[in-house]
């Protein structure tokens, strides 16, 4: 089995090759980065989520568990994608969904979702 930190990373790689979205959080791609649960220091992935930096997306793990494709049994890996959009003082508000859809229309992220 693959070691899912090791998809986490190659997530945020993928995320910080979209030159929009690097943009988006300020031009920094240190602000596109992964969450790895490490005892002592990373035990709360909702702590994580709540101490992001405005603007920045962060990539975490979710757990596996069995899955299937056709009659092949498989693991099937979850992740999450947290966004945390900039201070805006536009009206309606758009951080979020300028985030969202920068990495919704990436190809890659659509086949990484089915």
């Amino acid at each position: 089995m693959i070691n899912p930190a090791e998809i986490v990373d190659a997530l945020v790689d993928l995320l910080r090759d979209i030159p929009d979205l690097v943009d988006e959080v300020g031009g920094d791609e240190e602000r596109i980065f992964a969450y790895h649960d490490r005892y002592v220091g990373n035990v709360s992935l909702e702590t994580a989520r709540y101490q992001m930096p405005a603007p920045s997306v962060m990539v975490a793990w979710q757990g596996t568990r069995p899955g299937s494709r056709g009659q092949f049994t498989t693991w099937r890996h979850d992740f999450s994608i947290s966004l945390r959009a900039k201070e805006e003082t536009s009206d309606p508000p758009d951080g979020y969904y300028r985030l969202y859809q920068l990495i919704g229309q990436q190809p890659e992220m659509v086949v990484l979702s089915t």
